[in-house]
């Protein structure tokens, strides 16, 4: 099930969701990422796409993390953001709350918390990691 995060225009959700999308968009979605290794065989019209491919096996190097970041900040100016992977457990919820937490929103435990309220909440331990990597990053570059 598509599900809102804190954010009101940054949705949630696995493969399933996405592909309903191409028979009904009530929640007026205008732009999809998906953030599983393969794209999706069925697109829904009318909704521009865009493929990130991240594992949630393997840590994610920061400039793959921010690429999906950048897509989140360029596409949610405009219109509905539905963020997705293959359940909509792990890598669609960490890059949300990490979202949330590079534009000043919620830190990225609060914000873990307040999708939490919303869906059900997995993040592996190779995207937690990858998301310490990422702040770790920041540090470094706060420092200069």
């Amino acid at each position: 099930m598509i599900t809102e995060t804190p954010f009101a225009r940054l949705f949630l959700g696995g493969k399933r969701d996405a592909t309903r999308l191409c028979i009904d968009n009530p929640l007026k979605i205008t732009f999809l990422i998906n953030l599983s290794l393969e794209d999706f065989r069925q697109r829904p019209e009318g909704i521009r796409h865009e493929l990130f491919p991240l594992p949630d096996d393997e840590v994610v190097p920061p400039p793959a993390l921010e690429g999906a970041l950048a897509a989140i900040a360029h596409h949610i100016r405009g219109g509905r953001v539905l963020l997705c992977c293959d359940a909509g457990l792990s890598r669609s919820v960490a890059l949300a709350a990490l979202y949330l937490h590079v534009v000043g929103y919620a830190s990225y435990e609060d914000a873990l918390g307040g999708i939490a309220l919303f869906r059900e909440v997995d993040v592996s331990p190779a995207m937690k990691r990858s998301v310490e990597n990422y702040f770790e990053l920041l540090a470094k570059e706060e420092q200069k």
